[in-house]
């Protein structure tokens, strides 16, 4: 998370349990995909923990690039490539899965472009803004054009979207979470939106278990 290596190991730990309950509960493929997603977000939290060590404690300082570009990978080219495709396998419905097949496609190129604009350009990371013993993590990114503010609202296409379209039971309430928590993220971290932001996000894979078995109890 933005504040510090125990935040975010803590947030790390309880993903980790969620996802392991929710893979637990989960009976088929594809319920088995969204159960797994709060184990990513798991990894991904445990990234940045590295990545404050990295800044704090000289033994793990050669970890700070891969921990660096592994949050980047999960953050902006893992997440939405996999929403989309994870809503479309579970999707029942016609109508419904043809629009979370063309918001797979936008993700999947979205992705890529993500991932070109991170290989080709770099990417680093700061702590930054530390003020009462408090600090911030900011992760600095290349993007071509000067389109960064376009790129955050591509972003929401694959990424939050699929949950509105879903005929899933708890998919728009876990969208309309998500959305809140982008939108405050934004509003007063601007400078710090990602880590914050993902941080809020990986929380709210909480909900993910709930779904989880409430699927497995329909069926």
């Amino acid at each position: 998370m933005c504040f510090s290596a125990t935040a975010s190991f803590t947030a790390s730990v309880t993903l980790a349990i969620i996802g392991l309950l929710a893979c637990k509960q989960a009976k088929q493929r594809a319920t088995f995909l969204l159960a797994f997603s709060p184990l990513i977000f798991a990894l991904q939290q445990a990234s940045e923990g590295v990545l404050w060590l990295s800044f704090t404690h000289p033994a793990w300082q050669l970890l700070q690039t891969p921990a660096t570009y592994f949050f980047l990978f999960c953050a902006l080219a893992w997440w939405p490539f996999w929403i989309p495709l994870t809503l479309t396998l579970l999707e029942p419905h016609v109508l419904q899965r043809k629009i979370l097949l063309n918001l797979l496609t936008f993700g999947a190129f979205f992705s890529l472009y993500m991932l070109f604009c991170i290989g080709s350009y770099g990417a680093s990371a700061s702590i930054t803004n530390c003020q009462a013993d408090i600090c911030h993590m900011h992760y600095a990114i290349q993007i071509p054009g000067d389109t960064y503010s376009l790129s955050a609202v591509l972003y929401l296409i694959p990424a939050v979207l699929p949950f509105f379209v879903s005929s899933i039971w708890g998919m728009q309430t876990l969208g309309a979470s998500i959305s809140l928590a982008y939108l405050v993220s934004y509003m007063f971290y601007q400078t710090h939106f990602l880590s914050v932001w993902c941080f809020f996000a990986a929380i709210l894979s909480l909900w993910i278990l709930i779904i989880v078995r409430h699927i497995e109890r329909q069926r």
